[in-house]
C-alpha cells in the first residue's frame, strides 16, 4: 500500500495571494503623479458665499444723511411760522404729530411726514433739548436724515461726525477781490468794499466790463 505524498503547506506570502477581494470593495486605481498634484478646487459660488458673509455693506451713504439734515434743518427756518410748535411738543401720538404740522404747506410737510413714528421717537428720546427750538429742530432734522433706513441716534451720529469733519477741513467763509479804488487804493478789498474810503464792489461792473485805469 503505497501512501500519498504529503502537500506542501501554502507559505504567508501565497495565502495572501489566495486571498480573495470582497466583492463590494473597490480594488485601489492607480493615479499619476500630474493628477495627484492637482488639489481640489473650491467652486465659483463657495467664493461668493464667503464674500457676501466677510462684511456688511452700509444701508445709506453718510454724504447722504449729512445732505438731508441740512435740507431739513433749511426747510425749518423757512416754514418756522407755520408749524404749530407748542403743538408738536405736547404730541402724545401720530396723530397729534400730523396734527401739528397740518397748517404747513404740503411741499414742506411731506418731508418730514413720510414717517411721523419717528418724530414722536424724537419728542420722547431722553437727549431731546427742554429749552432751546433752533436745537430741537436740529435734533429732530438730524434723526430724520437716515430716512428710516438706520436708527434715528445713527442717523445724530452721522451728523456729528459730518460737523467735525467739516471744522477740521476748514471752510472758506469770504472771497475778497483785488481792487483799484478812485480814492487812490490799490489792494485786496475788505467785505466787498474799499478798505480806505468803503466805496462798494459792483458786481454789476464786473458783468458788463468796466474797466478803470487799465484794469478789469
Amino acid at each position: 500500500m503505497t501512501r500519498k505524498p504529503k502537500r506542501a503547506r501554502p507559505s504567508v506570502q501565497s495565502r495572501s495571494k489566495m486571498r480573495k477581494v470582497p466583492h463590494n470593495s473597490k480594488r485601489p486605481s492607480l493615479k499619476s503623479s500630474a493628477q495627484l498634484s492637482k488639489r481640489p478646487t473650491q467652486s465659483k459660488s463657495d467664493l461668493t458665499r464667503s464674500r457676501k458673509k466677510a462684511g456688511r455693506r452700509a444701508k445709506i451713504r453718510p454724504s447722504e444723511v449729512v445732505n438731508r439734515a441740512y435740507d431739513l434743518k433749511l426747510t425749518f427756518e423757512i416754514a418756522e411760522k407755520q408749524l404749530d410748535w407748542t403743538k408738536l411738543l405736547a404730541a402724545q401720538s401720530v396723530q397729534d404729530v400730523i396734527a401739528a404740522f397740518g397748517t404747513m404747506d404740503e411741499v414742506y410737510r411731506r418731508k418730514f411726514l413720510y414717517k411721523p413714528e419717528l418724530i414722536l421717537q424724537c419728542l420722547k428720546d431722553r437727549k431731546f433739548p427742554k429749552l432751546n427750538r433752533k436745537a430741537q429742530e436740529e435734533f429732530i432734522a438730524d434723526s430724520l436724515a437716515g430716512d428710516g433706513r438706520i436708527s434715528i441716534r445713527r442717523s445724530r451720529d452721522i451728523c456729528g461726525e459730518g460737523r467735525a469733519k467739516e471744522r477740521q477741513q476748514g471752510k472758506i467763509l469770504r472771497r475778497e477781490f483785488y481792487i483799484v479804488c478812485s480814492c487812490c487804493y490799490e489792494g485786496p478789498a475788505l467785505r466787498d468794499a474799499c478798505p480806505d474810503c468803503g466805496a462798494i464792489v459792483s458786481y454789476l461792473d464786473f458783468a458788463t466790463g468796466f474797466t478803470f485805469g487799465g484794469y478789469t
